[in-house]
């Protein structure tokens, strides 16, 4: 494994938290735009595992997720919910899911059933060394869709049949 990828796998998680914290801090709102593939993969995978093992729900609140490290995740990421749509997911206010007239908060992410390859193309840089890791918002090469891919892979492995 490379140094890059070891680093990578390391911080992934810490990245993906503070990306969605700090969009969310400097826009108010969250969507597909604003948030890094790595969250949208993460999510996704994190939604497969849930519905799988709870096939007859709707929707899937992401306070009652297993996430991995849950005392580190955004208190964002407690106010939202998601809703199969079509062959992915939509993530929205768990407020907005459920039908509530309370106060909303701005999130409506798709989360497509797979990444989109884009094939060898520059990844735009990030710092893994920072005390504050994230990833940017950016299309991402077919090399950084596998590093991600792996490394999910220890998150949410795959049950074999």
């Amino acid at each position: 494994m490379l140094e890059e990828e070891l680093d990578y796998s390391g911080v992934f998680l810490d990245s993906v938290y503070n990306s969605v914290e700090d969009a969310f801090a400097r826009t108010g709102s969250l969507s597909q735009q604003n948030v890094p593939l790595e969250f949208i993969a993460f999510v996704r995978e994190a939604l497969n595992k849930y519905f799988s093992e709870n096939p007859s729900e709707d929707i899937a609140f992401f306070d009652e997720l297993e996430l991995p490290e849950m005392d580190k995740i955004p208190a964002v990421m407690t106010q939202m919910a998601a809703r199969r749509s079509g062959q992915g997911y939509r993530v929205i206010d768990a407020y907005d899911a459920i039908g509530s007239d309370d106060v909303k908060l701005d999130i409506d992410i798709t989360i497509p059933p797979e990444d989109q390859l884009y094939g060898e193309i520059a990844d735009a840089p990030y710092d893994m060394n920072s005390e504050y890791p994230k990833f940017p918002t950016a299309i991402v090469s077919d090399e950084r869709v596998g590093m991600m891919n792996q490394t999910l892979e220890n998150f949410f492995p795959k049950k074999v049949q």
